[in-house]
């Protein structure tokens, strides 16, 4: 199976989410004076690669721990729909379903394009890419609740040298073809 990382590098230069506290790091013990490095980090949870479970946006939901490993990898499928996306675009359960066959399980990731505008991106613009990027109509979580897959989750841009499609991710059960006609599984 092929792995796409699609983490970031974590420092005082990644997004957060506006009103949250940034990213710090600072050294608490050093190797010349204490025989070892130690830091002290403090960031929110939403920031940089980071997953949202399900109990972020429902009372009763799912908790990091409480997730399956089993539904952070697999198969799946990529959506690129960068040609539809804009600022504040929606995208639908129907547009994907046009682009490619979602099979019970995949991971689906959903590529709009957006990571340009990331910290790390080709024009960054950091209130693009926080306060106008696209998102789901509320029919794609119904679509998806009803068939059994977990929580949305969300997949910021790669860094520099990263491999893995950017955009927005949603996680599943298995997965990776290509939304381009031909079935690209990816083992």
């Amino acid at each position: 199976m092929r792995i796409y990382d699609l983490s970031q590098p974590l420092n005082e230069r990644c997004s957060f989410w506006p009103y949250y506290p940034p990213f710090e790091v600072k050294y608490i013990k050093r190797k010349a004076e204490h025989g070892v490095n130690a830091q002290y980090i403090q960031t929110s949870n939403h920031m940089g690669t980071h997953l949202d479970a399900p109990r972020h946006f429902v009372t009763a939901g799912k908790t990091i721990d409480q997730i399956p490993l089993e539904w952070l990898c697999g198969p799946g499928v990529i959506v690129d729909l960068t040609d539809e996306m804009d600022e504040l675009g929606v995208y639908t359960p129907q547009m994907i379903e046009q682009r490619v066959q979602v099979r019970d399980g995949d991971i689906l990731i959903l590529h709009t394009g957006w990571h340009r505008y990331g910290e790390f991106g080709a024009t960054p613009d950091e209130e693009k890419y926080i306060h106008l990027h696209p998102g789901a109509h509320p029919d794609t979580h119904r679509h998806h609740r009803d068939d059994d897959r977990p929580a949305l989750g969300r997949a910021l841009h790669p860094g520099p040298g990263r491999v893995g499609p950017p955009g927005r991710r949603r996680l599943a059960r298995r997965g990776f073809r290509q939304a381009a006609g031909e079935d690209a599984r990816v083992r």
